[in-house]
């Protein structure tokens, strides 16, 4: 199972490079940080370290938003192909899990634009693409992902993932409107 203790190679270990990129997000450095989270996401998917592939992946998203501008569904579909360069099932269970909430709250917050919206055959644009769903496929897409995330039958060591469980006040969240 994988181990939450940072390690050293040529790129500096996790903690270093999570301290660096915390500094870089405390001095409003957005683009900085993301450069760091570049780093720690590279260095994660050579280690095979999903605990820290998933925080990576997630101050990605939460870093380029402060940048650019950005459709949250352009990120949620973004999240998805990431959770295929996850390595263990624990991870893709946590994935599937996070994804769920992200896109029941994208249809909290878009109830109104959804509403009315048809959803595309795959000949007029990518049917799977959160932006071409209707709101029935949608909701379908998280029962989906709710049941992947029950369907790993070990045992999820939470110290390995202990990253994802830390909460930090001063961290910003990423708007799902």
């Amino acid at each position: 199972m994988l181990s939450s203790t940072a390690y050293n190679n040529s790129n500096g270990s996790y903690e270093s490079l999570w301290e660096e990129l915390e500094t870089f997000v405390n001095k409003n450095l957005p683009k900085s940080a993301y450069e760091v989270a570049e780093k720690i996401y590279t260095k994660a998917q050579d280690d095979k370290r999903d605990d820290q592939l998933i925080k990576a992946i997630i101050y990605k998203c939460k870093l380029k938003s402060q940048f650019e501008d950005y459709d949250p569904a352009d990120y949620i579909d973004q999240l998805e192909n990431e959770r295929n360069q996850l390595n263990s099932e624990s991870g893709k269970a946590i994935m599937a899990s996070l994804l769920g909430e992200l896109h029941h709250l994208y249809v909290i917050h878009n109830a109104h634009r959804l509403g009315n919206r048809t959803e595309l055959s795959a000949d007029e644009g990518n049917g799977e693409s959160l932006k071409n769903m209707s709101i029935e496929a949608i909701q379908k897409k998280i029962l989906d992902l709710y049941d992947a995330s029950l369907e790993y039958q070990g045992n999820i060591v939470l110290d390995d993932f202990t990253l994802l469980l830390n909460n930090n006040s001063n961290e910003n969240t990423v708007d799902l409107r």
